[in-house]
């Protein structure tokens, strides 16, 4: 249970940040669900302690219900992000969109350093421990490759757009 407390004051801790950020949201909002459900330990060996009962728990109706809400804004904004043209070693321009979304975000000591990694920081209550969201800027396609993203019924497509 003190584990989980510790879970919990640590993922609060970056959510407000997080739940702003386009492709971050679906992270956040998806973690949110797994991270509120309480999965305890001794689950292993009582496998009937899982089940819809989670789903019934009311914290678990509140982050569903969020991820509801703002998928519309989540896919608008990865969209966005994925339709900006990010080849290896060719991702500054994607990079300096997230250097500007971290910015207006609140982050401090937002840089792009010298490989091209976006970095910003939000500092929690306490000094430690600290927490690393990462994922990579490029994509594997050309730069001449088309990256607009296509809607197919409830379906996106389009270089990029179903990673990360």
């Amino acid at each position: 249970m003190l584990a989980a407390l510790f879970t919990l004051r640590v993922f609060s801790s970056v959510l407000t940040m997080l739940v702003s950020c386009g492709v971050c949201r679906s992270f956040v909002l998806v973690f949110s669900v797994l991270l509120f459900i309480e999965l305890p330990v001794y689950a292993q060996q009582n496998p009937g302690a899982l089940g819809p009962l989670q789903f019934e728990k009311e914290i678990v109706k509140v982050a569903l219900a969020a991820a509801r809400e703002l998928e519309p804004v989540v896919i608008d904004d990865q969209v966005a992000l994925c339709e900006i043209p990010a080849p290896p070693f060719a991702e500054s321009v994607r990079a300096e969109e997230y250097r500007e979304r971290f910015e207006r975000l609140g982050l401090t000591d937002v840089r792009i350093d010298a490989v091209g990694n976006v970095i910003g920081v939000r500092a929690g209550e306490q000094r430690r421990p600290n927490l690393v969201m990462s994922a990579h800027l490029d994509t594997v396609f050309p730069q001449e490759t088309d990256v607009t993203a296509v809607r197919e019924g409830t379906i996106l497509k389009g270089p990029g757009i179903g990673d990360d």
